[in-house]
């Protein structure tokens, strides 16, 4: 692919993300609320003075706006606020799935140590508006389809956009009856700050970010979508220590147990021509997409390396990427990310569960940290080569105790987006790449959980404790059945469109596998 090819194929998906948004009326004038209740609130979240609590009706539908008001805020200037849309789930039971509550509680305490404040709680926001029952269902919908975002799967819920929500009555409320002049806005989001922006002037509105704690992995995934694909502020993370060790492995863990590695967006992506490092399936893409991610988090230091498997360098085709601009001499990628001074590993585009990041051997301290899965070790060791060059070893002690050679590597070997793209499209004629071609590679990995990998017709099932169950899946509807179960929906559609692409491919396997073809035309006949 050229880059005029990867352009259109990035404004295809733009186009397409477009099409999901259902336009509302966001900067249409919002209707009067009326005020329907006034009291006083004591609460122990805002100090010792007693807040007022204002009850609306808002008139675009009926619901309520409740406004906890905390000292003198009518012609009062920088005036703390945060608009909260409602969400029963955060709120009221804590759930870890979201940032809502902690938010919440987190600005009750900023306005407390305020001389005056409001915090506007509006009532139908559940779910950007679309329920509660919505908002259930695709949370069920991301349990199973972990690979996919939170807002495709509730752009896919019958009747459900992407965002229903309306701040105008709420801009009106905090202008018009209260009286506020100017508005200090404690939000990542920018349509609540244009929103205010459009009442008041953007003169009068300066913007506080909330912060979210990137280190629940419940929530991880969710927070990064929204600075993604709904333009929150990136400094959603204002207060957690910056990028650390500890925020880099959550990360990794984050990949690793929510984003299955599969070979089946390759086997689709390099059949329509369309290969490119956003597939989400192998090391080409998933280390790119992590980079990226981690630099969202403050990570400025992070580069993609090309690598070698120990298989590849004894290969004839290790020795092709003396072409000019063709760099061949890699079939794998990893990822590297300098912090405090020190280089790490990261790989999460491996078929094994690489959960720790391990810090690189140097002239100063020449040791490295191992990690550990369930039945896996893992460590690099610096080579004898000169430049300075490192492997990554294995261990399985329950089948072999022996350290063996996986990859190696150079730091020096940066590789940009056009040499990725070069490396999947170049391979799709390579003959010791042509496994990820003519195979079925999908896994899923916990840490402290249940991995699930699948090879061709070989499935393994490992649990927390390490135990071990390795069966063969015997025909079509098995496999089917699998794939759905532990991989999801999704997975199972995808494998549909590739398994027929994998069959061609696997007859020309020399030589092929009579069991493995016999599976796959199975599963083809099944329909």
């Amino acid at each position: 692919l050229d880059a005029r090819d990867l352009k259109h194929a990035a404004l295809d998906r733009v186009a397409t993300r477009l099409k999901s948004l259902s336009p509302y009326p966001r900067f249409v004038e919002a209707p009067d609320s009326a005020l329907l209740s006034k009291c006083a609130l004591p609460s122990d979240q805002v100090g010792d003075s007693v807040p007022q609590l204002h009850t609306y009706k808002r008139n675009s539908d009926g619901t309520q706006a409740r406004v906890l008001v905390f000292g003198n805020v009518h012609g009062a200037e920088n005036v703390p606020v945060r608009i909260h849309s409602e969400c029963f789930s955060g709120d009221v039971l804590g759930s870890l799935r979201c940032d809502c509550g902690p938010q919440k509680t987190h600005f009750l305490k900023k306005m407390g140590a305020s001389k005056c404040g409001a915090l506007v709680y509006i009532s139908g926001h559940e779910g950007r508006g679309n329920g509660w029952d919505n908002k259930a269902r695709e949370y069920e919908l991301a349990d199973l389809n972990p690979q996919l975002n939170h807002d495709e799967l509730l752009c896919s819920l019958p009747g459900c956009v992407s965002d229903c929500r309306d701040y105008g009555e709420a801009a009106n409320i905090l202008h018009d009856e209260l009286g506020i002049r100017s508005v200090c806005l404690h939000t990542n989001n920018p349509i609540k700050v244009a929103a205010l922006e459009r009442k008041f002037d953007p003169a009068l509105v300066s913007v506080v970010p909330s912060p979210a704690d990137m280190s629940n992995p419940y929530s991880f995934k969710y927070l990064l979508e929204k600075v993604e694909r709904l333009g929150h502020d990136t400094r959603l993370a204002s207060e957690n220590p910056g990028p650390s060790l500890e925020l880099l492995g959550f990360a990794v863990r984050n990949m690793l147990e929510k984003t299955p590695f599969q070979n089946l967006s390759l086997v689709l992506g390099l059949e329509k021509k369309t290969a490119s490092p956003e597939s989400l399936g192998l090391c080409f893409d998933r280390n790119v997409h992590l980079s990226r991610q981690l630099e969202k988090l403050g990570f400025q230091q992070t580069r993609v390396v090309g690598a070698r498997t120990r298989f590849f360098c004894e290969s004839q085709e290790s020795r092709l990427g003396s072409a000019p601009g063709m760099p061949l001499a890699f079939n794998h990628t990893v990822l590297l990310v300098n912090l405090e001074g020190r280089g790490y590993l990261i790989d999460v585009g491996n078929g094994f569960p690489y959960f720790t990041p391990l810090a690189l051997p140097n002239q100063i301290d020449t040791t490295s940290s191992i990690g550990a899965h369930s039945f896996l070790e893992y460590r690099v060791r610096m080579t004898n080569d000169s430049p300075a060059s490192f492997t990554l070893q294995h261990n399985r002690p329950r089948e072999r105790a022996e350290w063996r050679d996986n990859y190696i590597f150079r730091p020096e070997d940066t590789l940009t987006l056009e040499d990725i793209t070069k490396i999947v499209t170049a391979h799709a004629n390579d003959t010791r790449f042509g496994h990820m071609l003519s195979s079925i590679r999908i896994n899923i990995w916990s840490l402290n959980g249940t991995s699930v990998m699948l090879r061709d017709s070989a499935a393994r099932i490992v649990n927390a404790n390490g135990e071990d169950d390795r069966f063969d899946i015997e025909g079509g509807h098995e496999l089917a059945a699998f794939v759905q179960k532990h991989f999801g929906e999704s997975m199972r559609s995808m494998l549909d469109k590739a398994v027929p692409i994998i069959f061609e491919n696997a007859k020309m396997s020399s030589p092929p596998s009579l069991k493995f073809l016999q599976l796959l035309e199975s599963y083809i006949a099944r329909k």
